[in-house]
């Protein structure tokens, strides 16, 4: 092998561990939830049931895990982003999953997926770090739900959200995305004035980007079943 070529591989083994690397900051109480810097309250509201925080994480500028080396750096955060539903009407659906620790939990693709298919009242939760503009939280959205969903309802659902948030999103802007059966609701900073969108696809869709086998932030993933297991467990009610 040519010594160059050793410079070489060493500099992109050097430079991907560099990408992997998050150091995050969370703190978790039954108050509610602060990743971050950026609270979450412990239950929202959006027309429908009150619905309760379950968890969340960060989402990166770039679509990077953590990973525990013995050196870190910061990586551009773009929002928080967390998960909430309705404890009681999704009791029956999420009922097997209330003794499973979180470590286990985090590992069980069947918990994952009963969130993102069920009917039951939900709602995912922005809360941006940094000012971005409207079209780009939109064209990054629309990218993430290509594959999931048909062309005419990735079209309609690109034009709903260009509308309800204009031209800017500004720091410290809240997105809120809530489901229920075949609706969803969205909104910019204000939940009691959402915008309803039925589509059936919708919801489980944009869901899945979050949950699913391939999420954008596998921070979130990771702290909505810690977050189940802290706050719906069967431990909770005892």
């Amino acid at each position: 092998m040519r010594p160059g070529a050793v410079v070489t591989a060493v500099a992109v083994v050097t430079l991907s561990l560099l990408a992997y690397v998050y150091v995050g900051d969370s703190s978790d109480t039954m108050s509610g939830l602060t990743i971050d810097g950026i609270k979450f309250p412990p239950s929202i509201k959006m027309g429908g049931p009150q619905l309760q925080l379950v968890g969340g994480g960060t989402r990166l500028k770039y679509n990077v895990a953590k990973v525990h080396l013995t050196f870190s750096i910061q990586l551009p955060t773009v929002y928080a982003a967390a998960v909430y539903m309705h404890k009681s009407g999704s009791a029956s659906a999420m009922k097997q999953f209330r003794d499973v620790p979180s470590p286990a939990l985090r590992k069980k693709a069947d918990f994952y997926r009963s969130l993102v298919a069920g009917r039951f009242g939900k709602a995912l939760v922005l809360i941006f770090h940094r000012s971005v503009a409207a079209a780009t939280v939109v064209e990054a959205l629309r990218d993430s739900l290509a594959s999931r969903l048909s062309r005419s309802s990735l079209a309609t659902f690109r034009e709903h959200l260009l509308s309800a948030l204009g031209s800017q999103v500004p720091k410290g802007s809240q997105l809120y995305f809530s489901c229920r059966a075949d609706t969803m609701h969205f909104a910019l900073d204000s939940p009691q004035r959402a915008a309803p969108l039925k589509d059936k696809t919708l919801c489980s869709a944009l869901f899945d980007v979050y949950l699913g086998s391939s999420p954008v932030s596998p921070a979130i993933k990771e702290g909505v079943a810690d977050g189940f297991a802290a706050r719906f467990g069967s431990t909770v009610d005892a």
